[in-house]
C-alpha cells in the first residue's frame, strides 16, 4: 500500500508538473489586444471592442466599457483601487470601481500618441507613450506633462518600479528616474544597440534585487544586479527571436516571444521553453499573473496555466514562507484595516499586487493600514525593521 501511494504521488506531481496551457473562451467579436489581472480578476483590452473583466479565470466576461469612446485598447494598469487604459489617439481612461464606469483621464497628451504602459511612483503617475516620450502627471491622470528631461529620443516602451526607483525604457537605452532633479539618467551600460520593450525585477534569497531588460528585435535579455548600472546577458537557451514580454513571479521570470513563453528559474542563466499546450508558434505577449495562474496573450487568444505547474505555489509568492513567521497580521483577511505586530520596530511598511506592483509604502512604520482602497485579492506585505527584511501575506476582502 506504500509503494503504491508513495507511485500516485509521484504520478499526480508529474502531470501537476507537465499540466499544459489551456484556451480561455474569450467574448463573442472580441480579439485581444493587451491584458492585465489584479489577484483573481483579469482585465482583457481587445483591438476594436473596449474592456472586459473575469472574476472566474476567463471562464466568463462582462463588458466594461461606460464612459469609454475610444475602443482599441493598447495598455491596462491597476494600481490600488485605480484602473488605468490607454487606448488609441491618445486616449486615457481612469476607473475607481473595478471597471464598472470610466472617465477620460488625457488632458495634456498628443492626440497622434499611444500610451503602452503605465505606473504608480511616489504619489504620481507617468505614462511611456509611442513617440512622445514619458508623460507624468500628478494628480491621479486629470492632466498630463512631458517629462523627458535627460532623455534621447521619444518612443518609450516600459516603465518599472523597483526597489524604490523608477526606470523607464526609451529606444535602445533605459534610464533611471532622479526625483530630486526631476530628470532621467541613462543606464544602459552592457545593453546592446537594440530597442529595449520591457522591464521587470524580481529578488533573490538575500533580498538583493535583480533587474530584467529585453528587446524585442533580437533573443537578448539583460540582467542587472547594481540598479542599471551594468548589465549582463542572460539569455542562454533562448531562441533567436525576439522577446516581446516579461514578468516576474516568485522566483522566476517568464519571456514571451515570437515561438511561446520561455521560464527561467535561475536569474537568466538557463531558459527553458513552457509553451507545452500551445497548437502552433505564434508571438506570446501581455504575459500576467493572477493569484493562481499565468496568462498569456497568443495567437489571437487567450491562455492559463497554473502557477502550480511552475513550482510557483497557488500565489506565485514562493521563497517567502521562510521569512513570514515573526509577522502577525490581525484581523486576516481583512475588508478595511490590518494590524501588524513584529518583534522588532518597524521603519518602513511596504504591499505588493501579487503581480510585484507596489500598492501601498510608508516610511512611518505604521502598524495598523488602511487597505480600504486595495481591490479584493492576496496581496504580499513586506515589512524593513533592524537590518532585516520580512513578509507575509493577507487577503483583502
Amino acid at each position: 500500500m506504500r509503494k503504491f501511494l508513495l507511485f500516485s504521488l509521484l504520478l499526480f506531481n508529474f502531470f501537476v508538473t507537465k499540466a499544459q496551457w489551456s484556451k480561455c473562451t474569450l467574448p463573442a467579436g472580441a480579439t485581444p489586444f493587451s491584458l492585465a489581472t489584479h489577484a483573481d480578476t483579469i482585465y482583457l483590452g481587445t483591438i476594436s471592442t473596449g474592456v472586459y473583466r473575469s472574476t472566474n479565470a476567463g471562464a466568463s466576461w462582462t463588458e466594461v466599457n461606460v464612459g469609454i469612446t475610444n475602443k482599441q485598447i493598447w495598455s491596462i494598469y491597476t494600481f490600488g483601487n485605480t484602473i488605468l487604459v490607454g487606448a488609441a489617439s491618445g486616449n486615457v481612461y481612469r476607473s475607481t470601481n473595478g471597471g464598472d464606469s470610466w472617465v477620460p483621464a488625457n488632458s495634456g497628451i498628443s492626440s497622434t500618441t499611444i500610451i503602452k504602459n503605465f505606473v504608480s511612483f511616489n504619489g504620481k503617475l507617468f505614462g511611456a507613450s509611442t513617440n512622445k516620450g514619458v508623460y507624468m502627471s500628478s494628480d491621479n491622470g486629470n492632466a498630463w506633462v512631458q517629462h523627458n528631461t535627460g532623455i534621447t529620443g521619444l518612443v518609450a516602451s516600459a516603465l518599472l518600479v523597483a526597489d524604490g526607483d523608477l526606470y523607464a525604457s526609451v529606444m535602445q537605452f533605459v534610464y533611471k528616474y532622479d526625483s530630486v532633479n526631476q530628470s532621467w539618467v541613462k543606464k544602459s551600460t552592457g545593453i546592446p544597440n537594440n530597442t529595449v520593450t520591457c522591464l521587470t525585477s524580481l529578488k533573490d534569497n538575500s533580498q538583493n534585487v535583480k533587474l530584467f531588460a529585453c528587446s524585442a528585435n533580437s533573443k537578448d535579455v539583460e540582467r542587472s544586479d547594481d540598479k542599471g548600472e551594468s548589465w549582463v546577458m542572460a539569455n542562454n537557451g533562448l531562441p533567436a527571436v525576439g522577446v516581446g514580454s516579461l514578468v516576474a513571479v516568485g522566483t522566476s521570470v517568464f519571456a514571451g516571444n515570437d515561438y511561446g513563453v520561455y521560464q527561467t528559474t535561475d536569474f537568466g542563466s538557463n531558459w527553458t521553453d513552457v509553451s507545452m499546450g500551445f497548437p502552433f508558434t505564434s508571438p506570446a505577449s501581455f504575459i500576467s499573473s493572477g493569484s493562481s495562474n499565468l496568462y498569456v496573450l497568443q495567437g489571437a487568444a487567450l491562455w492559463k496555466r497554473s502557477l502550480s505547474a511552475f513550482g510557483l505555489g497557488t500565489t506565485g509568492m514562493a521563497g517567502y514562507a521562510n521569512r513570514t513567521a515573526e509577522i502577525k497580521l490581525s484581523p486576516n483577511p481583512t475588508a478595511d484595516f490590518i494590524h501588524l505586530k513584529i518583534s522588532e520596530s518597524i521603519h518602513r511598511v511596504e504591499i505588493y499586487s501579487v503581480t510585484g506592483a507596489l500598492v501601498y509604502q510608508s516610511e512611518l512604520g505604521d502598524e495598523n493600514i488602511d487597505v480600504r482602497s486595495l481591490l479584493k485579492g492576496t496581496y504580499l506585505i513586506r515589512i524593513h525593521s533592524r537590518g532585516r527584511l520580512s513578509f507575509a501575506k493577507f487577503i483583502k476582502k
